[in-house]
Parts: structure tokens; C-alpha cells; sequence
């Protein structure tokens, strides 16, 4: 499960959503925001499909080089991560508590930084600097590494009678 919050430049709660997140490595993920807007993003590692309840349509695109860069390619394990940042450590192993810094080699993403805390050697947050100076905290709880998923849990297909956009 998580929680996400993201702040405004004056550090001010801009938005707040919860959600649930189901990943398997290499390349697949579930991505369900719950509250307030209901929205199911998924990848099958070679397929993404982003799905708006409320607008009743569905966006399909292919994986390409652009989802190697993402927050979701840093979780669902993407094997190209250290050719897109610089990766930094925080902490020294002994505590519960770890860090790592990942800042893009190039400036044409979408974040300028990204700090993930790992807990007891889970991720525990995961914080994403926009160069628009906002920020993205997102809390991940009930993380379960021993959990396997059926392959249907990352496919998709679209509700009868949405819009399906192709990009």
C-alpha cells in the first residue's frame, strides 16, 4: 500500500493520494491510485496501459527507452537504471535505515533528484524533486518481498466501452 503527497514549491500539500502498488521484477507493475481519482497504471514489462476510471479511457503505449528513467522502473527493477542516474548511499548498513540518492546524468527527465529510504532493507519512501521545485512523498507500508503475483495481475484490458487511445 502507499500514500502519496506532493508539495508545492512553497512546501505547501498540493495534492494527497492512496493506493496500492504490485511490482515483479524485471519490468512489471500494478499501480492503483484508489482515493480521490481512480486510476490503474500497468506494465508487463513491454506494454503500458494507463487507466482513468473517471474519464473512462484508457492510454496503451509501448515500453521504450523513456521508462527506464521513471520512479516505476526504479521499483519494478529496470536493468538500465545506472545508465540513466548517479547513484549515492546514504548510511552505513548497521542501522535500520538506509538511503539512496539518484540524480539524472542528463537533464531532460522529469525529476532532478529522487531519494529512496529503505527500512529494515524494504523501501520505505521513495521522494521525487521536480525541476519545477515540487515534491512527491510517497510512503509504501505492508511491503511483502515472499508475494507472487499471476501473470493476468500485470495485463489489462479495457473496460467495455472506454476510449482507447493509442500512442
Amino acid at each position: 500500500d502507499f500514500s502519496q503527497i506532493v508539495y508545492d514549491i512553497e512546501g505547501e500539500e498540493v495534492q494527497a493520494t492512496t493506493g496500492s502498488l504490485k511490482f515483479q521484477r524485471p519490468g512489471k507493475f500494478r499501480w492503483h491510485y484508489k482515493e480521490p481519482f481512480e486510476q490503474l497504471i500497468v506494465s508487463n514489462g513491454k506494454t503500458l496501459w494507463v487507466y482513468d476510471k473517471d474519464l473512462e479511457q484508457v492510454i496503451i503505449r509501448s515500453i521504450d527507452g523513456s521508462f527506464g528513467s521513471s520512479p516505476a522502473a526504479l521499483l519494478a527493477g529496470s536493468d538500465e537504471i545506472d545508465s540513466y542516474y548517479l547513484m549515492e548511499g546514504a548510511g552505513d548498513g548497521v542501522g535500520q535505515e538506509d538511503s539512496l540518492v539518484l540524480k539524472p546524468l542528463e537533464q531532460d527527465g522529469m525529476f532532478k533528484k529522487i531519494k529512496i529510504t529503505f527500512l529494515e532493507k524494504n523501501i520505505s519512501t521513495m521522494e521525487l524533486f521536480d525541476y519545477l521545485g515540487q515534491k512527491t512523498i510517497i510512503h509504501f507500508s505492508k511491503f511483502n518481498k515472499q508475494t507472487s503475483f499471476k501473470p493476468k495481475t500485470f495485463q489489462f484490458i479495457a473496460p467495455e466501452g472506454v476510449d482507447v487511445l493509442m500512442e
